[in-house]
């Protein structure tokens, strides 16, 4: 079996990992941009309802307010959560891309390797079917003789 022949089962595994990065990639992608979405969601509410619960009219209910300040506090607690994960998840996804990356370069190696190895079998094959036309034109020339 031809070297390039042989090759190219490892280069099919390569490609093999490489969509399966890929694939891991957009997967962590589609998470972070569900954080994302979820952090600016909630920053959003956190602004208007900050906005909304100011004192309106003349009377002002304590417990009103308390209730609002703690509501206001828990949700500034889960954007910072938010803001971690976000942070987290884009760690993730560098690290997934950085993997693809790598199989991606690993795939493309090997293909050139095959190219490389595909000129080097059929300068070797013109090579012999040459030698084999100069010896073909040998035996002739000298039985002309």
């Amino acid at each position: 079996m031809k070297r390039s022949k042989r090759m190219q089962l490892v280069l099919d595994l390569a490609k093999r990992d490489e969509e399966a990065a890929a694939e891991d990639y957009e997967h962590a992608k589609r998470e972070l941009q569900a954080e994302a979405d979820q952090l600016n969601q909630t920053t959003r509410y956190y602004q208007e309802y900050a906005s909304s619960s100011g004192v309106k009219g003349s009377q002002v209910n304590i417990s009103a307010l308390e209730h609002s300040r703690h509501f206001l506090q828990r949700l500034s607690e889960i954007i910072e959560l938010l803001k971690q994960q976000v942070a987290l998840k884009e760690g993730v996804v560098q690290q997934k891309k950085d993997v693809w990356y790598k199989c991606h370069l690993r795939a493309k190696s090997l293909s050139d390797l095959i190219d490389r190895y595909k000129k080097e079998e059929e300068i070797e094959y013109d090579k012999k079917e040459q030698k084999m036309i100069d010896d073909w034109v040998n035996q002739t020339y000298s039985r002309d003789e």
